[in-house]
């Protein structure tokens, strides 16, 4: 992984604060006229105080922020936009979400490509709006499976079973519609935490040879639209048959699609000339299977943070820590303990367990952790 270090402003820079800058500007000014009267309130301190404020801003930021943004261990935005196309990296795009509605409805009525199903509205929460991929007809059973993806790409696609339960617009003849699975491998723009990790990690890997490593498999399903962890399994016999076990964005298994398209870029099997992994390599990309993860413990919550609230942000930062403790093998029960802390709607805690211990929970291979807000039980104490 990426080793990036924390940026240290360097020794030139220091010690040029507002105040420092200003004196400096009224020593000289001494020194050219002894005699010239350099109070505060002054027409010479007036008239140089904005220029050794200027000054100071152009010192303390504008220049630390060029600085920054020339290497990409600290750059950001745009800027880390442009050296990751000076090395062929690309920031990954949003991706839409994918899923299945089962419609209910009178034989032979036509449901055309593109029509669009959505969610119901909430209080803090638009409509999602999925639409079909192609022409369809419902048959004699009365019933069809829809494939639909998300109009708009991002995660907000991701929604639970049976919340896409209405038509943009009527059609006669069909009755009821719903998805019965989750939608899922929707995903946001690429952060600049994780394109920075990724270019940091090209430059930091430069001079080793690529022979089809973990390190090569691992960096190219990184480089895939849609994931967001990856753990390579090498070929244990003479098979030769790697495996690459993948989470999306959001630390969830990933679904077939995005494990078909790491596997498409990887082995390439409709354009050989441009594969990646060696000749006589075999390949299997996988979702993890989920172990999941119980959690109890005793809550202080903060002024005016409610259980609910908790409960929901726990449960994402531990989404986002589960593909970490996915690629090392172990759920940490330190860790866990230093993310609920880390809320800052979490006052205080005591009594953690995790699956009823306080010791670490072994993550096999191909397995991932996995919580929802029903495996956690927490208790409200007061503060």
């Amino acid at each position: 992984m990426a080793d990036i270090k924390e940026f240290a402003l360097p020794e030139f820079l220091k010690d040029q604060s507002e105040t420092e800058i200003h004196k400096e500007m009224l020593e000289m000014l001494k020194a050219y006229v002894p005699d010239m009267d350099l109070t505060e309130g002054s027409i010479a301190w007036d008239f140089t105080r904005p220029t050794a404020k200027e000054k100071a801003m152009m010192v303390n930021f504008i220049l630390v922020e060029a600085i920054k943004n020339t290497f990409p261990m600290w750059a950001y935005g745009q800027s880390l936009d442009y050296l990751g196309l000076s090395r062929g990296i690309y920031r990954k795009p949003a991706v839409a979400a994918h899923g299945t509605l089962t419609v209910v409805g009178k034989k032979d009525t036509e449901i055309p490509a593109g029509f669009v199903f959505t969610t119901e509205a909430e209080l803090d929460r638009s409509s999602i709006f999925f639409k079909t991929l192609e022409d369809q007809v419902i048959p004699e059973a009365e019933t069809i499976d829809l494939a639909v993806v998300a109009v708009n790409p991002g995660t907000s696609g991701n929604v639970a079973s049976n919340k896409i339960v209405m038509l943009s617009k009527p059609i006669q003849g069909v009755e009821t519609v719903t998805n019965r699975q989750p939608t899922t491998g929707g995903s946001d723009t690429e952060e600049d935490s994780a394109l920075r990790t990724r270019i940091v990690d090209y430059d930091q890997l430069q001079g080793i040879s690529y022979v089809g490593s973990m390190s090569d498999y691992y960096r190219w399903a990184m480089e895939v639209v849609g994931v967001g962890s990856a753990k390579v399994i090498p070929a244990n016999d003479d098979t030769g048959l790697v495996k690459i076990v993948i989470t999306d964005t959001e630390g969830k298994p990933a679904n077939t699609e995005l494990c078909t398209a790491v596997y498409n870029h990887i082995m390439a099997p409709k354009d050989p000339l441009t594969r990646l992994a060696p000749i006589n390599a075999y390949l299997s990309v996988v979702p993890p299977e989920k172990i999941v993860i119980s959690i109890a413990a005793s809550i202080r919550p903060e002024m005016n943070a409610t259980m609910d609230e908790i409960e929901e942000d726990f449960v994402k930062a531990l989404l986002e820590y589960y593909p970490v403790a996915m690629t090392e093998g172990v759920v940490r029960y330190a860790e866990v303990g230093s993310l609920l802390i880390g809320l800052e709607s979490v006052k205080d805690y005591e009594n953690l367990k995790i699956n009823n211990g306080v010791e670490n929970i072994p993550i096999p291979n191909e397995k991932t952790a996995a919580t929802t807000v029903n495996d956690l039980q927490f208790a409200e104490v007061s503060v």
